[in-house]
Formats: C-alpha cells, structure tokens, sequence
C-alpha cells in the first residue's frame, strides 16, 4: 500500500457548507471533506485523460474513486506548516474556567474532585510532548444580497411598468450570509492506495489549482494543491502507539472522521452497540462496549451534476471515543 500525502492551500475563501445555520445563510465545515476532494480529483483525472465522461463499470476508474480500495482523507488544518492535526477526542475534560489540564474521561474513571466539568472544545489539536495545542481554522463571514438575474441588482417587487417580479429566475433582494474558511490557510489530506499502481496514476493530478466548494463565481473556492509526498504503508495518521499500550487491559478507539453504520435494520444509527458489532466484526472478536464518548452529526452534501441535494442520513461524529473490554 502506498500513501499520498499532500497540502491545500486557500486562496480564497471556501464553502463547502454543513448542515448548519439557517436557511439564509451557509456555514462551511471546518475541514474540506474527502468525499469532496474525490470530486475535484475526478474532475482533474478527466482532464488528464480527455475523457467527457468517467465510467464507473471501467475497472480503472471503480478501483480509483468508487472502491474501497482507495480512500480519500479529510483535509485538516496543518500545524506549523509541517503537522496535520488531528479531530479533537469527546472524552477529553477540562474544569470549568481551568484550561491548563486535560482530564481523558476515557482513561480517567475516576476523576480528581467534584468540580464542573466541560468538554474541551477543539475542534482539531496537535499533540506535542505532553502539551496540547488547540487549533481551530480561521473563518471568513461576509453578508450577500441575492439580485434579479435579469437586471444584476435587487429590484421592488412591482417594476416601474407594473410588471410583478414572482419567480425564482427573478429573486428579489434577499440578504443572506456565508460563513466559510477564510483564504490563507493550509489544509493537510492523504489518499490511501491499496494498489501501488493507483498512487502512480493520481499523484500526477495532485499539483496545480483547483476549485471546491460553492459558489465559486462569487470569489470562492480556489485553493492550490501544493507538497504531495509518497509514504509506504508505515504511514500512520495518528502516529505510533505509547509503548506501554500492550500492557493495558482494555481497547480505546477514536473516530479521525465521521462513521456511519446501519443496524440490524439496515438504518443508520448512533448506538455503542452497533459501533461495537461493526469494530469487532472488523476485528473477528465480540467487544462490550465499557464507555462511549459520542455524539451524533447530519451527514449530507450536494451533487453538482444533478443540482440537488444529497438525502441526509445520520452518522457518529469524528472524536467519538468507545472503551472496550
């Protein structure tokens, strides 16, 4: 296996929007997902390749952006322009108005005193000796006026002529607000290839500028992919393990990305239990769960070539932390 690390630096601010805010306005992750990643490189790979069109029965393109066999990695913010960081831990405890320690409520049973306690908000951290940096990516707020399309501006609902403006293709000046990354930051993602062939292919594509994200004509979404590296298959995203870990006595598993698992009903759930089937099916071992840490996020997105919305479905969210016997 091989692995292809690169950075994404914005060169203007990007909104690749979340389930967030209300309908006048459209927050941006904090990340760039991967699933939107795999978009722009498909759009690149069809460049490359002069082709109108991707087939997913061709076994090139299956095996590339619709297997399992190569996975796309959120972009997280980089650290010190060398570290990608990593989604903060929801077991991780501070006290309140005391920030200088982090109790891990998944290490910690019982933890010192009765003070009140709340999480610590990262949304990302870096992990250096025995500190830990807090990251957060920068944000970019702007408020927009929506215009007619026919006349480039906003218009009164009753023209000079009489003529009523009523239809979508004539919105009136509707003020909304985009809340997005701000430019001038970078991004660290990978791309996992269990091929070594695939890696060989795509690391071609992965230089030059691309665009992600919405509204794109309204000075959004360019960034420029820039430091790809090939690593071997020692490549771990969390680093290695403490050396003590073999001694311990029970598993601890932390989502780097958001999972969604479906039950024995076929829908998708946020359940400890299910999380434990799916872990242990992986594993070929039955797990109890002792702890779980989680919390549930709406997944959905937006496909561009049909112009609609993707069906929303609900998933555990990146930090969720479960303690297994």
């Amino acid at each position: 296996m091989k692995v292809l690390t690169y950075q994404i630096r914005l060169l203007e601010p990007t909104l690749v929007t979340s389930l967030q805010g209300d309908p006048n306005s459209g927050v941006a992750f904090n990340y760039i997902p991967g699933g939107v990643l795999r978009g722009a490189l498909i759009g690149l790979y069809q460049r490359h390749a002069a082709a109108a069109t991707l087939d997913s029965a061709d076994p090139a393109g299956q095996r590339l952006f619709f297997g399992g066999s190569t996975r796309y990695l959120n972009a997280y913010p980089l650290w010190r322009e060398a570290t990608r960081s990593l989604p903060a831990p929801l077991s991780w405890r501070i006290k309140k108005d005391e920030e200088d320690t982090i109790f891990d409520f998944a290490v910690d049973d019982d933890p010192p005193g009765e003070a009140q306690w709340q999480s610590w908000s990262g949304p990302f951290y870096h992990a250096q000796d025995s500190a830990v940096v807090r990251i957060k990516p920068d944000r970019y707020v702007a408020v927009h006026t929506a215009r007619t399309r026919r006349f480039g501006r906003a218009m009164p609902p009753t023209l000079p002529s009489g003529e009523r403006l009523l239809n979508d293709e004539e919105l009136l000046g509707a003020v909304y607000r985009y809340d997005a990354l701000a430019a001038d930051q970078t991004f660290a993602a990978a791309i996992l290839c269990d091929h070594d062939s695939d890696a060989d292919l795509l690391r071609p594509l992965l230089t030059g500028e691309i665009t992600l994200g919405g509204s794109r004509s309204g000075g959004y979404g360019r960034a420029r992919i820039e430091a790809t590296t090939v690593a071997d298959s020692h490549w771990q995203e969390a680093g290695p393990l403490p050396a003590d870990s073999s001694d311990s006595k029970q598993l601890t598993v932390t989502l780097l990305s958001t999972a969604l698992l479906r039950d024995a009903n076929g829908q998708f759930a946020v359940d400890p239990a299910v999380v434990a089937e799916a872990i242990g099916t992986r594993l070929g071992i039955t797990l109890q769960c002792k702890a779980a840490f989680l919390a549930a996020e709406a997944v959905g997105g937006f496909n561009r070539k049909w112009g609609l919305p993707l069906p929303q479905t609900l998933g555990v969210q990146m930090g969720s932390v479960f303690v297994f016997d």
